[in-house]
């Protein structure tokens, strides 16, 4: 799960993916594991600073983040107020493995109908351009795409 402008909502995410027996790992900021670690399952389960088979688990290292992406089977995108850096994405596109089939990307609700404002462009229709380019991605790689 990656989402860095939705934290909270990525986490909840991650761990729903856990609690349906997959595993789940969110990319987060460098040294903020043990705070993903205390929202999602608390003080307790953070200050053990370790994962458990079961559970969610944040990354944050390079060595992680390639671990993961080499076996997910999907991705999830949490966008909801923001569009997704292109360059993000193309960054965890290039390093998922072969396995990668899904990609999903919780946006916000009615970016559908976005339309440019007088002055030009809005939060809107940036974010309804960035769900065009990560279906266009996903296309040219044959991966499914779904926004929720």
């Amino acid at each position: 799960v990656y989402g860095p402008e939705s934290s909270e909502l990525a986490l909840l995410t991650t761990k729903l993916a856990a609690r349906e027996t997959m595993d789940a790992y969110c990319i987060c900021s460098n040294g903020s594991e043990n705070t993903c670690r205390k929202l999602m399952y608390g003080l307790e389960y953070a200050e053990a600073g370790i994962d458990v088979p079961g559970k969610a688990r944040p990354i944050s290292d390079p060595e992680a983040m390639g671990f993961a992406l080499e076996k997910a089977t999907a991705l999830t995108l949490v966008g909801n107020n923001q569009p997704i850096d292109e360059e993000a994405l193309m960054t965890l596109l290039n390093n998922s493995g072969r396995y990668l089939s899904k990609i999903v990307l919780i946006s916000k609700i009615g970016v559908t109908e976005a339309k440019p404002s007088f002055l030009g462009g809005n939060i809107m229709t940036k974010i309804l351009e960035s769900e065009k380019f990560i279906r266009s991605m996903a296309e040219s790689k044959n991966i499914q795409f779904s926004i929720v």
